[in-house]
């Protein structure tokens, strides 16, 4: 499974969550940005000869553990098929009472 970020219905859904005050996280744009993040990161690393990769391996695990994450939901949502690629799409919504 590839973690990409194509326009797709979640992305209608999304902005009709969002006019109607629900807050929307893009999942797939959170591991694509910690993964950009990683990529430079470790540029950097290379580039000036840092020896300390701790910040690194911290990024590595989060993008695994996110990425573990998506696998379990899009089990749960019945998919079968983990070579495609989903969109993962949390609303976040307080409760009035």
């Amino acid at each position: 499974m590839k973690i990409t970020q194509q326009q797709c219905q979640s992305d209608l859904i999304a902005t009709d969550a969002l006019l109607r005050g629900v807050a929307v996280i893009s999942y797939n744009k959170d591991i694509l940005d910690k993964q950009q993040d990683l990529d430079t990161l470790a540029d950097l690393v290379r580039k000036h000869g840092i020896m300390d990769n701790k910040a690194t391996k911290d990024l590595e695990t989060q993008i695994q553990q996110m990425s573990s994450q998506v696998r379990e939901w899009v089990k749960q949502a019945g998919f079968k098929d983990m070579t495609k690629d989903y969109a993962i799409t949390v609303l976040v919504e307080e409760i009035k009472t």
